[in-house]
């Protein structure tokens, strides 16, 4: 379901700036299927490689609802099929 046929997006590795809660769902507009993206908790040491561009959970919470509000709009529903196998690993639905 891409909403763009001239720069088509089949997934995004988002290193960008933790404020920006809206680039994973933009993706999914653009016709993106797979967005990975850094959450960090606590106790990750500010010295990870990955810590400056990654979310607290609840950016990282606040993300997916746009992603998954985005989804809907562009006529996604439910999870892919390669995220069955991960269903378990949720912390809630």
């Amino acid at each position: 379901p891409a909403a763009s046929n001239v720069y088509p997006l089949h997934g995004l590795s988002d290193h960008s700036e933790p404020e920006q809660l809206l680039t994973g769902a933009f993706a999914v507009a653009a016709g993106a299927t797979v967005i990975e993206r850094h959450m960090r908790s606590g106790r990750t040491p500010s010295d990870n490689p990955d810590f400056p561009h990654a979310m607290s959970p609840l950016g990282f919470e606040k993300y997916v609802q746009y992603i998954r509000l985005a989804e809907r709009m562009v006529g996604v529903i439910g999870p892919a099929p390669a995220e069955e196998p991960l269903r378990a690993l949720r912390v809630r639905e």
